[in-house]
């Protein structure tokens, strides 16, 4: 009898249940309409499962990733000669990376924690005691079900520099800890000065990582970091750089070291009664550490916070994780309030404490910029003003540079404020005072970076007098004044109007419904009918038109009822196209890092820019995106309003006027390739630029195959993908 008897579930269940049976969690006969839906009288749905399914291994994962595009690639692709539509082309970027590459979203980045003691580094501490009693983590990403080996497999401190030989050929390591410094004074230094000064001149000396040997691994938290920074780097032996395999395999590295960076952070605020005797351990005060200095120069409790602020950047630049950047930036102003960095304690290593002070202070400012949030303190409370580090070469640099991050950081909340009137309807003239007020400031500063700047391209090495990082400095310090010019002037001269096609640095992306702004509210319909305003706009880059004496900016206003804000169309035009320009002009002449030590210009101008070495700390490609936005938007309307004119001196300045917006998107367009050729979230930017330059080679649109050749030393590009029959030839000065 009872054998006879039905077990309950011995049917077994559909292989898709109705969308009502699913919520009710109640078994489901699978029908079109199930019995359990006509019973209760309700309407029987299904739609497709989002769970279960086969697993799929990273492996298989990596090998539908969508492959980079590069920007020979996209110059070679034969499109419709709308200008619209070819901004319209899509680019693999994620909204929520402010036009960075996303790479969260790959699966298994999570770490989940072992105990098992087999897997157990070295101690950290250096006590007998805790030799028993404490164990470190095997850090495990998640495999998601994959029982296959994979990439993203478990690691620990014995692991971080093995693997296959196919993995871990074309990745850069060092052998020391005294070389992974000389590679930050090589690739870091010069635009992060964080660290002391170096007491001779670096060399690197990187070696492929499948081929280390002694048994050297790092284990500090800055040595962690600055190695996860440094992977990202090709070798330069690699002879597919940009490939698939080359790529993901430096980002796989780079990713291990961060998060070991991050798990030695945790570690070295572990308590040894916390583990061996916890009821001691709330009076036994603040947790030590005992082992050797990364820098005979940087106090060892100051280690956290550089590392926390190179795995802040390594977020953005690399992973595109706003989040995870403003988190670990976070952390690290926490230990420099914690430490009192901002007092003006004078001990042996006073130089090193301000260095990390102000190097805390900007990484906190550049986050905010970036992330369009509020600044975690208030940067013009005096209490934080520390006297600043001395560079012997320049000791203005810094503190110019510092006042360059106030303007940023101003502009920023200006451009939020006005953004946020305009969506709500409110009343702009509440802006204008503070507008003329930030322009008057803003040419200030730009007249003192423009006197100093040096527009030759350099690679000359860190030395103990940091001639080069006072360049750097005030080269970058010079893009972000241009950058915050773009900021307050962009809505008076473009409307807000969008050209990109995903969301970059608050720069909101078009749509195929959108139309870009009619070429009538445009400077360019002066252009035809004026002359003078011709001749003008084709000038080099100069000082704007319409400045009073002192360089405060006079306000020249459209007539009452016209405009809320306190400059016309057509000088906040000038204005951002100058600014665009010489943002254009610093970002080529930014040195490039030199990993021989050795000085040779002659070198450095006879070497292609695609084999020079990546700049690092990509900190301010927004303030490059802002300026390639108006070059692409004034190349935009130039092909849309498609201006003749008989006259001679007119059409002159139009196709020098034109020259010079092509010359500019290119060298932002060469900056990016370098930043992108080591740091992938930098890629969508470029994508973007590379499509907008391609819309700048066309020389007309009735003949979309007559291109203008840009000069590949120049653009880094191959230069018979910028080229067809009958094209013309055009090299920067």
């Amino acid at each position: 009898m009872e054998s006879q008897t039905r077990k309950k579930f011995a049917k077994p269940p559909v292989k898709l249940a109705c969308l009502s049976c699913r919520s009710s969690r109640i078994r489901c006969d699978g029908k079109q309409d199930c019995s359990k839906c006509l019973e209760k009288g309700k309407e029987c749905l299904y739609t497709r499962s989002r769970r279960g399914g086969p697993r799929v291994s990273l492996h298989g994962r990596r090998s539908k990733v969508k492959p980079r595009i590069s920007t020979a690639d996209i110059l070679e692709l034969e499109s419709p000669l709308s200008v619209q539509e070819q901004f319209l082309e899509a680019a693999s970027i994620s909204d929520t990376g402010f036009g960075l590459r996303q790479l969260d979203e790959i699966p298994g980045e999570d770490v989940e924690l072992s105990d098992d003691p087999a897997n157990a580094g070295a101690p950290l501490y250096g006590i007998d005691q805790l030799d028993q009693a404490h164990v470190f983590s095997d850090m495990q990403f998640d495999r998601l079900g994959d029982s296959e080996s994979s990439a993203w497999d478990g690691f620990n401190s014995s692991s971080l520099t093995s693997g296959s030989e196919e993995n871990t050929s074309d990745v850069r390591a060092y052998e020391t800890d005294a070389d992974i410094l000389d590679a930050y004074y090589v690739y870091c230094h010069a635009y992060f000065p964080a660290l002391p000064p170096p007491i001779r001149t670096p060399v690197d000396r990187p070696v492929a990582l499948g081929s280390l040997t002694g048994g050297y691994e790092p284990s500090t938290p800055l040595s962690l970091a600055l190695s996860a920074m440094l992977a990202l780097i090709p070798l330069s032996d690699d002879p597919d750089p940009k490939g698939e395999n080359s790529t993901w395999n430096r980002r796989i590295q780079a990713h291990k070291f961060a998060q070991a960076a991050f798990q030695a952070l945790d570690n070295e605020t572990e308590l040894v009664d916390s583990i061996i005797n916890p009821k001691d351990a709330l009076s036994n005060g603040s947790p030590r550490t005992y082992r050797a200095a990364f820098h005979r120069d940087l106090p060892l409790d100051l280690e956290s916070n550089v590392a926390l602020m190179v795995l802040s950047i390594y977020e953005y630049g690399q992973r595109g994780n706003i989040k995870k950047m403003l988190n670990r930036s976070g952390q690290s102003l926490m230990l420099a309030l914690e430490a009192k960095l901002y007092s003006p304690i004078i001990d042996q290593f006073v130089e090193a404490r301000r260095r990390v002070w102000w190097a805390t202070y900007i990484n906190v400012c550049e986050v905010a910029t970036i992330s369009g949030t509020e600044t975690a303190i208030d940067v013009r409370d005096p209490k934080y003003s520390l006297p600043y580090p001395t560079i012997a070469a320049d000791p203005e640099a810094i503190p110019f540079f510092v006042q360059c991050q106030y303007a940023i950081l101003d502009a920023s909340k200006y451009d939020n404020d006005l953004n946020r009137l305009i969506r709500n309807g409110g009343d702009l003239s509440a802006l204008y005072m503070r507008m003329l007020d930030m322009e008057a400031r803003l040419e200030g500063l730009s007249q003192i970076a423009d006197a100093w700047f040096d527009k030759t391209p350099c690679n000359m090495p860190v030395t103990s007098s940091e001639a080069v990082v006072a360049k750097s400095l005030r080269s970058m310090g010079r893009v972000k004044i241009n950058s915050a010019r773009i900021k307050i002037h962009r809505y008076s001269a473009f409307m807000n109007t969008p050209i990109f096609s995903k969301l970059h640095c608050g720069l909101q992306p078009i749509t195929p419904d959108s139309t870009p702004a009619p070429t009538s509210n445009s400077s360019y319909n002066d252009m035809a009918h004026d002359r003078s305003s011709q001749i003008q706009l084709g000038q080099p880059p100069g000082r704007p038109a319409h400045v009073g004496t002192g360089g405060r900016p006079m306000p020249i206003t459209s007539p009452p009822g016209d405009s809320q804000l306190p400059f016309s169309t057509l000088y906040s035009t000038n204005i951002a196209r100058k600014a665009a320009l010489d943002i254009a002009e610093t970002l080529h002449a930014l040195p490039y890092p030199n990993p021989s030590g050795l000085v040779d210009p002659s070198g450095l101008l006879s070497t292609p820019l695609t084999a020079l070495p990546p700049r690092s700390m990509p900190t301010f490609m927004c303030c490059a995106l802002m300026g390639a936005y108006v070059l692409a938007i004034l190349t935009y309307k130039l092909r849309s309003g498609q201006v003749e004119s008989p006259n001679s001196e007119i059409t002159l300045a139009i196709s020098t006027y034109e020259d010079a917006l092509r010359q500019g998107l290119g060298r932002i367009l060469s900056g990016l390739e370098n930043y992108a050729s080591a740091f992938e979230a930098v890629d969508g930017m470029r994508e973007e630029v590379a499509k907008a330059f391609k819309v700048s080679l066309v020389e007309s649109l009735s003949e979309p195959k007559n291109r203008v050749n840009w000069d590949p030393y120049y653009s880094g590009l191959d230069c018979r993908s910028a080229v067809s029959q009958g094209s013309t030839t055009f090299q920067p000065q």
